[in-house]
């Protein structure tokens, strides 16, 4: 996780990753603020703020979460961009 951080630290996927660690609650915040529709982020930030009895802050991110359940955020990889861009 350290050395997806590194490279790329800008992405919410990675950060959604790093806030999947104990005491992440930071690198989830910044997922939801790159990707504010990112359902499972939202989902993973209100479970962590559960868990610190942030009871308020955690049911608007399962608000969020409901709302954009479905929308999946990928990491970007240009390898697998040129792979699809060949498939066609």
């Amino acid at each position: 996780v350290e050395a997806l951080l590194k490279s790329h630290g800008s992405s919410a996927r990675v950060r959604y990753l790093a806030g999947k660690l104990p005491g992440s609650i930071d690198h989830l915040r910044e997922a939801v603020r790159l990707q504010p529709k990112f359902g499972q982020a939202h989902y993973e930030l209100a479970l962590a703020l559960r868990r610190a009895g942030r009871q308020k802050e955690a049911a608007e991110h399962f608000r969020l979460f409901r709302q954009h359940a479905k929308v999946v955020v990928e990491m970007e990889d240009p390898l697998l961009e040129r792979v699809r861009v060949l498939r066609v």
